[in-house]
C-alpha cells in the first residue's frame, strides 16, 4: 500500500505515466500557465510590465551612481542645514514684519535654485560625458536599448535627484504659506518654473555633452556651461524676486495677453527641450541611422506654435492697430530661426547609408515634399527654403487679414487689384520678402561653400560639420552686415543708410519697413537681383539629391524583421501530442 508524500494533497492530479495518453483538460491547463508565465493577464500586470520597459538599465544604473556619489550626499546635506539656517535667519529678521511670507519664499526658492538649476544639470552634463571619455558609450550603444532610451535614462536620474531634493524643500515652502502674503498660486508657479527650467537646462547639458566628444572641447565647453548656469541662476533669483515681492504675477489678475504669453513661453521651451533631446539621442545613435527625420518634424511644430502664438496674441489685442514693428519682429523671429536650423543641417553627411536608403520615398509626391525630411545637406537647404517661403506667405496674409482693408483677401484671388492695399501693409509685405531673400541666400552660400569643402578627402566624413557649418554662417553674416558700414563710414563719414548697406540684412529691412527710403527698397531691389541667381544655383545643386533611388531591403533584413515562430522541441507540439500511436 503505497503512502501519499509529505508535499502532495488530494488536490492533486494523478501522474501521467509514460505510455498514457494526456487528456484535453490536462493539456488545456498546461497550455493556461505557460500562458501566464509568458505573458501577463490582469490590467496591472501589463502597466507594471509597460513601465518596467520604460524603465531602462542605464536609468538603474545611473540612479545607483548618483544616489550613492559623495556628490550627492554633500549636496543633499548641506539643503538640509541651509534650510534650516534661513528658517531659523529668516524669522528672526523679519520678526517685527506682519506678513514674512514673501522673503521666506523667495529665500527657499534661492536655495532650490541651486541643485536644480545648476547642479543637476552640470552632473548629467558629465555623467554623459564620462561615458565618451571612458569609452562606454560604444558598449552601451550595442545593447538592445534605444538612443532615446539611453538619453531618457540619464534624464530619469536627473528627476529622480530633483524630486529627493524638493522632498527637503517642500515643507518649507508649503510652510510660507502660513506666514501671510503669499498665494498659492505663487508657490505653485515659482515651483514649476524651477522645474522646468531645470529639465530643460537638464536637457541641454545632454546635448551638449553629445555635441563635445574630444577632451580639450569637453574642458572649454564644461567651463562654458558652468558660466552659463550661473547666468541662469542669477537670472532666476531675480525673476522669483519678482514672483514672490512684485505685482505682476501672483498679486495682479492675468488677463488674455498674460495668458497668451505664458502659453507663448511653455510652448517654446517645451518644444525646444524635445527638439534637443532628439538631437541628443540622434547624436549617439550609429552613423547608419536616420537622424534628421524626427528633429525635422518638431521644427515643423515649432513653426506652427510659433504662428498660433504670433495669431493668439494679434487676437488679445484686437484693439491695437498697426505698428511698423511687427512685420520686422515676425521676420526677424522665423528669419533667424531658420538661420540657425540651416547651417547646422548644412553639415549633415552627404552619402545616405543602405538603411536609410530603404525608406527613401518613391512617388513623383513623395519626393518632392517627403524626401524633404530625410537627411543629407541638400535636403536641409531645400527644407529651410520650403519652410522660409511658408513662413513669408502666411505671414502676409496675417499682416492682411488683421490690418489690411477687409476686400483685400478677395481681391489677390479675383481681379489683382491692390489698391484696396494699406500702403503701410504693402511694406510690411515687401519687408518680410526681403528677409526671405536675404535668409536664403545666407543659407545657399553657407551650403555651397560645405559643399565645395567635403571634396576634401580629409574633411568628407568629418565629426563637427555642423559646427563649421554654424561658425561659417554666423561669419558671413556678420560680415554682410558689417563690411558695408565700415567702407561707408571710412569714406562718407555719416551714418545715414546708403546703397552701401546692400548686404546688411536688419538695416535695409527696418529702413524699408521704418522711413520708407527709397535708397532702401533699391538696395534691396539690387540684392535681389543678385541673390536670387545663386539661390536658383544652390537649389539646382541641392535638387540632385532628390534623384537618389531607394534601394531594395535584402531577404536576410526581412527574415530579422520578420515576427519569430516559436519553435517547440520534438514531441510537445500538440500534432505530435494527439497524434494516434502505432502498435
Amino acid at each position: 500500500m503505497s503512502h501519499p508524500t509529505p508535499n502532495s494533497t488530494a488536490a492533486d492530479p494523478a501522474p501521467l505515466s509514460v505510455d498514457s495518453q494526456p487528456s484535453a483538460t490536462d493539456v488545456a491547463g498546461l497550455l493556461s500557465a505557460s500562458r501566464i508565465v509568458q505573458a501577463p493577464d490582469t490590467r496591472l500586470s501589463r502597466i507594471v510590465d509597460f513601465g518596467s520597459r520604460l524603465c531602462s538599465s542605464i536609468l538603474i544604473k545611473e540612479t545607483r551612481q548618483a544616489i550613492k556619489s559623495r556628490q550627492f550626499l554633500w549636496t543633499y546635506l548641506a539643503l538640509l542645514v541651509v534650510c534650516a539656517i534661513w528658517a531659523i535667519a529668516g524669522l528672526t529678521f523679519n520678526i517685527q514684519l506682519s506678513e514674512t511670507g514673501p522673503e521666506m519664499l523667495l529665500g527657499y526658492f534661492c536655495i532650490m535654485g541651486v541643485p536644480l538649476g545648476v547642479i543637476v544639470p552640470f552632473s548629467a552634463y558629465r555623467s554623459l560625458t564620462r561615458e565618451f571619455e571612458d569609452g562606454t558609450i560604444q558598449l552601451v550603444s550595442i545593447t538592445t536599448m534605444r538612443p532615446w532610451q539611453i538619453i531618457a535614462g540619464k534624464l530619469g536620474s536627473a528627476l529622480l535627484q530633483m524630486l529627493v531634493y524638493l522632498s527637503v524643500l517642500a515643507p518649507c515652502i508649503a510652510f510660507t504659506y502660513l506666514l501671510r502674503g503669499i498665494g498659492i498660486n505663487q508657490i505653485l508657479i515659482g515651483t514649476a518654473i524651477c522645474v522646468a527650467g531645470s529639465i530643460c537646462l537638464t536637457i541641454v547639458g545632454l546635448f551638449l555633452a553629445g555635441t563635445t566628444r574630444s577632451g580639450a572641447l569637453n574642458v572649454g565647453m564644461s567651463v562654458v556651461f558652468v558660466v552659463a548656469l550661473a547666468g541662469v541662476y542669477l537670472m532666476w533669483c531675480g525673476i522669483i524676486s519678482e514672483l514672490t515681492t512684485g505685482n505682476s504675477f501672483g498679486n495682479s489678475e492675468w488677463g488674455d495677453i498674460e495668458s497668451v504669453i505664458l502659453f507663448g513661453f511653455v510652448a517654446f521651451f517645451g518644444s525646444t527641450a524635445l527638439l534637443l533631446f532628439l538631437s541628443a539621442a540622434a547624436q549617439i545613435s550609429f552613423p547608419s541611422e536616420n537622424r534628421a527625420t524626427a528633429t525635422r518634424w518638431v521644427m515643423l511644430l515649432q513653426q506652427v506654435l510659433f504662428f498660433a502664438w504670433f495669431i493668439a496674441i494679434l487676437l488679445a489685442e484686437s484693439t491695437g492697430g498697426y505698428d511698423d514693428g511687427i512685420p520686422i519682429v515676425i521676420g526677424f523671429c522665423y528669419g533667424h530661426y531658420w538661420l540657425l536650423m540651416g547651417f547646422l543641417m548644412s553639415g549633415e553627411s552627404l552619402p545616405l547609408s543602405q538603411r536609410v536608403r530603404r525608406d527613401l520615398p518613391t512617388t513623383l509626391l513623395g519626393k518632392s515634399f517627403g524626401a524633404l525630411m530625410m537627411p543629407g545637406p541638400g535636403r536641409g537647404l531645400l527644407f529651410c527654403i520650403a519652410n522660409l517661403v511658408a513662413c513669408t506667405i502666411a505671414s502676409c496674409l496675417i499682416l492682411i487679414a488683421f490690418f489690411g482693408n477687409k476686400l483685400a483677401l478677395v481681391s489677390i484671388f479675383t481681379n489683382n487689384n491692390l489698391a484696396v492695399f494699406n500702403y503701410d501693409i504693402y511694406e510690411g509685405c515687401l519687408t518680410l520678402t526681403s528677409t526671405c531673400i536675404y535668409v536664403a541666400w545666407f543659407l545657399s552660400v553657407v551650403y555651397l561653400l560645405m559643399t565645395f569643402r567635403r571634396r576634401w578627402p580629409s574633411v568628407r566624413a568629418g565629426q563637427y560639420n555642423s559646427l563649421v557649418g554654424l561658425l561659417l554662417g554666423v561669419v558671413l553674416v556678420i560680415v554682410s552686415c558689417l563690411a558695408g558700414y565700415a567702407l561707408q563710414t571710412s569714406w562718407l563719414w555719416h551714418d545715414d543708410y546708403t546703397l552701401l548697406q546692400l548686404f546688411n540684412w536688419y538695416w535695409t529691412t527696418v529702413e524699408m519697413s521704418d522711413e520708407s527710403l527709397p535708397e532702401a527698397f533699391a538696395a534691396a531691389a539690387f540684392f535681389a537681383m543678385i541673390a536670387i541667381p545663386l539661390i536658383l544655383f544652390a537649389v539646382v545643386v541641392a535638387a540632385r539629391e532628390l534623384l537618389v533611388e531607394p534601394s531594395t531591403t535584402p531577404e536576410r533584413v526581412i527574415q530579422d524583421l520578420a515576427p519569430a515562430v516559436p519553435q517547440l522541441p520534438p514531441g510537445e507540439s500538440i500534432d505530435e501530442i494527439f497524434a494516434p500511436q502505432s502498435d
